[in-house]
């Protein structure tokens, strides 16, 4: 059987002035011109990524991790849908260095809200979140020079070159 391991890994902040948006995305949007299963999700993806603060304050912590579901939007053919998990931290804007105003006023509200998430279609979105929480604790310690996506990337990465037919059933569960 032939798993699909097809990765795409993005960040998603809230910007106060206009909602939810995605900042960086790999595979970089060029390379899903032409995928219409990108083109399914690209607008919804920030939607889904950020937890309404209901669903945040009931963890009792900045952290949370969550998963979602995008169902394809052709019914016609049996395609498999996308699925997410989002590792997503709230982030005081005084704690990030060198912020310049046009930035501060994105986050007007005293608080970066950010996700770091998974999209695909393999169903072992278990794995997918162990790894995920792995990268994301790193990525968000990083706050003083917050932005460098380096470990999204490496995440990617790591993810793509996976051998899932490789890895026992307790490892993907």
């Amino acid at each position: 059987m032939s798993i699909p391991t097809k990765f795409i890994v993005a960040v998603v902040c809230f910007d106060h002035r206009i909602g939810p948006e995605v900042e960086f995305v790999y595979p970089p949007p060029e390379e899903h011109r032409e995928d219409e299963s990108w083109q399914d999700i690209k607008d919804i993806l920030p939607l889904l990524a950020l937890p309404s603060r209901h669903e945040a304050a009931s963890d009792k912590t900045s952290s949370t991790c969550f998963f979602f579901h995008i169902p394809s939007k052709d019914q016609s053919v049996a395609v498999q849908s996308w699925k997410g998990v989002a590792y997503y931290d709230v982030i005081h804007p005084h704690a990030v260095h060198g912020l310049d105003d046009d930035t501060l006023a994105k986050f007007s509200r005293g608080a970066i809200q950010k996700s770091v998430v998974v999209v695909s279609k393999t169903p072992y979105q278990a794995y997918v979140k162990a790894k995920l929480e792995a990268m994301a604790n790193q990525f968000f310690a990083q706050v003083p020079s917050f932005g460098d996506v380096g470990l999204v990337v490496e995440l990617h990465d790591a993810l793509s070159s996976m051998d899932f037919e490789a890895l026992s059933w307790p490892q993907l569960h």
